[in-house]
């Protein structure tokens, strides 16, 4: 399998990088920015022909064509997507505190830049027998359930969850699987040290989440890490 993951460079896409190197697959990994990558350089000297770092600011369009010409050059076809570069933003409970300029960028990256990638990119997965996009998402998403009150984060979430809802049922019937994860709350540096999950741990959920067979697809595109319907 060949799959391009964004936020790469750490945390949970750090992590992913190593499960899908460990079970033999090809790795793009996306990296915002090539000074903060260093986490990334044992594995690149470990699997030297597996994996390639693609620099790439997911918020910026530009750089996403940049980074499909790259892409190109190393690979004719992609398997799956993994969109997992996010952006928490400034937490602001009341509207009076929100930060427009802030909230635009927190919806560049965690909205527009998914579907940006995935409209970049989904050309070369059509030859595909796998076709799987993951949009890592958050239960901060979910409208019924509001788990967390802070503008700019949640309604991104919101939206990239309709968004993966609607490409779901477009791309159904092209053989596409689509699906966005609530991953859980992490050890990352977005999570801090008291989440209970490793990312390592979530990846591994993540990635038979991924490549389960396609008779064990859901009905539903809104998951937990284990495969548990969330509330919209």
């Amino acid at each position: 399998m060949i799959v391009f993951i964004t936020g790469a460079n750490r945390g949970l896409g750090l992590s992913l990088c190593e499960v899908f190197l460990e079970r033999g697959h090809q790795v793009l990994a996306g990296v915002r920015n090539m000074n903060r990558a260093g986490q990334l350089l044992p594995l690149k000297t470990k699997y030297k022909e597996e994996l390639s770092i693609i620099p790439v600011d997911v918020s910026s369009q530009d750089s996403i064509r940049q980074a499909y010409s790259l892409i190109t050059a190393v690979t004719p076809k992609l398997d799956a997507i993994i969109n997992n570069a996010a952006r928490e933003g400034i937490r602001c409970k009341k509207i009076q505190e929100v930060d427009i300029a802030d909230f635009e960028e927190t919806w560049k990256t965690n909205v527009l830049g998914p579907m940006a990638i995935i409209k970049s990119l989904k050309p070369m997965m059509e030859s595909s027998s796998v076709k799987s996009i993951l949009n890592i998402s958050s239960e901060a998403g979910s409208i019924s359930e509001l788990p967390l009150k802070t503008y700019g984060y949640c309604i991104s979430k919101a939206a990239l969850n309709m968004f993966t809802r609607m490409l779901e049922r477009e791309l159904k019937p092209e053989n596409f699987k689509v699906v966005a994860v609530h991953p859980g709350w992490m050890k990352t540096e977005m999570g801090g040290e008291d989440a209970p999950y490793e990312p390592g741990e979530i990846a591994r959920h993540l990635y038979e989440r991924l490549t389960e067979s396609p008779g064990k697809k859901a009905d539903f595109n809104i998951v937990d890490h284990l495969g548990n319907r969330m509330p919209p």
